[in-house]
């Protein structure tokens, strides 16, 4: 755990730079994002297609309102890209979220990771985008395959200690995927 500790330090700071860099931290344009947010809109018009862009939809409007009230910058938005990533990627996310669901919260990553990207390369500044670079590298190297942080989170989850109930009757000895000992 201190490792993620040290790790989501690590990439505050890394982002924290980029951020300094910046002439404006305040989000300036999301045309991707409202592009999805239209196309969720036209499929949320049948009951099917409500189901499939209800979850996608919901998320996409908190950006929308504080881009409207004009309070949406880039560490907000990139912090809120963030959390959808840890919600789509936890073990509790593959229990409690259907496949579609994360397939639209993988979309809305998608366009937010664009127009962050944009809201970086329109003012032009090569040390800027030489900062975000460096940033988004170390996070992909960490959480892609074979990264620290994805095998510090799949040793953690993946091994959970639970006691399995037989008969109704806990058991005190359990093996660390859950199955009764011996």
């Amino acid at each position: 755990i201190k490792a993620k500790e040290r790790y989501t330090n690590q990439v505050n700071q890394l982002y924290k730079n980029v951020s300094n860099l910046m002439p404006s931290n305040n989000m300036q344009n999301i045309d991707n994002t409202m592009a999805l947010v239209e196309d969720f809109m036209l499929k949320s018009r049948t009951a099917i297609g409500r189901r499939q862009s209800d979850v996608g939809l919901s998320q996409a409007e908190l950006i929308l309102k504080d881009f409207k009230d004009g309070v949406l910058d880039f560490e907000q938005l990139r912090s809120f890209r963030t959390q959808l990533m840890d919600d789509t990627r936890s073990s509790i996310a593959d229990a409690t979220t259907s496949t579609s669901q994360k397939g639209q919260l993988k979309q809305l990553i998608g366009v937010i990771t664009s127009d962050l990207d944009n809201h970086v390369a329109s003012f032009g500044d090569d040390a800027l985008k030489k900062a975000y670079k460096k940033a988004n590298r170390f996070v992909a190297k960490n959480q892609g395959p074979g990264g620290d942080i994805a095998f510090i989170n799949k040793r953690i989850f993946s091994y959970p200690r639970l006691c399995v109930r037989q008969n109704g009757n806990a058991h005190a000895k359990c093996s660390r995927r859950g199955r009764i000992g011996t």
